[in-house]
């Protein structure tokens, strides 16, 4: 049997797909930090042909993430969605405030 956070999982890839021919990509889906790892076995699960980016970890690792997986050479971005949580949207915006407002 599903559990209740599987079955919204599945509705809102079953969405996307469903909007695949028409979307505007990428997608952003911000969820908690604990159901990340359900958001990436279920896009792999359901939609192995999307290139989706589960965006979390430390400094690091999410520096990592955007070198590796965020653009191409040509600077296009290559994911069509990114799975992150609040908290990191919220570190990432508060970094690049202030590094935007108080550099030299």
């Amino acid at each position: 049997m599903m559990s209740l956070l599987q079955e919204q999982i599945t509705k809102v890839i079953s969405f996307i797909l469903s909007l695949s021919s028409n979307a505007s990509w990428p997608f952003l889906i911000i969820t908690t930090s604990a159901s990340l790892h359900s958001w990436e076995e279920e896009l792999f699960r359901l939609a192995p042909s999307l290139y989706a980016v589960v965006y979390h970890g430390n400094k690091d690792i999410r520096k990592s993430i955007r070198k590796l997986e965020f653009y191409s050479e040509g600077g296009c971005i290559m994911f069509q969605i990114l799975v992150t949580s609040p908290e990191v949207i919220i570190e990432v915006s508060i970094h690049d405030y202030l590094r935007d407002q108080f550099s030299c």
